[in-house]
């Protein structure tokens, strides 16, 4: 199975080497928003009204993505064109993005900011790519 690329951590990287903090609100509690997006043909399919589904949920539930809407849509548009060479083999992909509140026992007291992910998965297996805003000092 191929590995895909991703981007986390505010760098390109091989998915195998994605980890993901347990201590990360979305892992332990479920504490996140995401929506899905499609390709088709290698092309992404109303991206940006995916991206502003996501925003308009974040909003709601008072969660900062650390990015803009137009970086997350250029991202997930980059998780699409960085793993076109795939594309051959596994066919059209999902798009995945997701936010957490990011680490924390209690969403009031949560340390660093949250994580935000663009994963790009076949339409026929799993095989993610991840996106996650880079700490701040």
């Amino acid at each position: 199975m191929a590995d895909y690329v991703a981007y986390f951590g505010g760098q390109w990287l091989p998915f195998s080497e994605v980890k993901i903090d347990p201590m990360d609100r979305g892992f332990l509690v479920g504490d996140c928003v995401f929506d899905v997006a499609r390709t088709f043909n290698g092309k992404s399919f109303r991206m940006k009204a995916h991206v502003d589904r996501l925003y308009r949920s974040l909003k709601f539930v008072r969660i900062d993505p650390g990015l803009s809407p137009e970086e997350m849509e250029h991202i997930s548009e980059e998780v699409i064109s960085r793993n076109e060479h795939l594309r051959a083999d596994v066919g059209d992909y999902q798009i995945w993005q997701f936010v957490t509140r990011g680490r924390g026992r209690w969403p009031t007291k949560r340390g660093r900011p949250s994580s935000g992910c663009a994963r790009a998965r076949s339409a026929s297996r799993a095989s993610p790519t991840c996106i996650r805003r880079a700490p701040t000092a």
